[in-house]
């Protein structure tokens, strides 16, 4: 909220990706007088145990291999077989921004998944709400299949060709997704 007060914005649609659409869908139920709309993608809404096991599992890795571990297992999930093998100049961007993550930050960050619990309020978001999802994002897709039925009038665009990070393996078609949802409220 301080981020609106201090731009003096009253209400705005809210986009997010990952823990970012995650926070995107506690925005829209916490404060729905500012929240217009949001675009919610490749997230969850809860934390059910294979995902909660995850995280100490990743929490191990730091320890033993720091966050260059980290980056090993987190790239294959974050993108296609093919643009891992296509991009690694990109590749290698990418991974350079999870090893140059704060520990501390990483380490909290999983905590704060192990604990998500937004699905049992879904059905009281308002606003209008766009879920975006990489068709090869493991268990995503599902998840974001029931989450859409648990929005009221929420719409489902799922990307072909696209993992994790569906926004950056196919950016045009994630931005028409979220351009027409913006400009006519599809």
């Amino acid at each position: 909220m301080g981020i609106w007060d201090a731009l003096d914005v009253a209400r705005s649609a809210v986009l997010g990706l990952s823990l970012g659409g995650m926070i995107a869908m506690q925005l829209a139920l916490d404060q729905p007088r500012r929240v217009s709309r949001i675009v919610a993608a490749d997230c969850r809404s809860d934390a059910p145990e294979a995902f909660r096991a995850m995280w100490p599992q990743r929490r191990a890795l730091l320890c033993d291999g720091g966050l260059a571990a980290v980056a090993d297992a987190t790239l294959p999930t974050w993108f296609t077989p093919a643009t891992l093998a296509a991009y690694p100049p990109f590749v290698a961007q990418v991974r350079a921004m999870i090893e140059g993550t704060s520990e501390a930050g990483y380490i909290g960050a999983t905590r704060a998944l192990e604990r998500l619990d937004l699905k049992p309020r879904l059905g009281d978001i308002r606003c209008p709400t766009r879920i975006i999802v990489g068709e090869a994002d493991g268990v995503h897709p599902a998840a974001m299949r029931e989450m859409r039925a648990l929005v009221p009038g929420a719409s489902l665009v799922e990307i072909a060709g696209a993992a994790h990070l569906s926004n950056v393996e196919q950016p045009a078609a994630f931005e028409a997704a979220v351009m027409a949802f913006l400009e006519d409220g599809a």
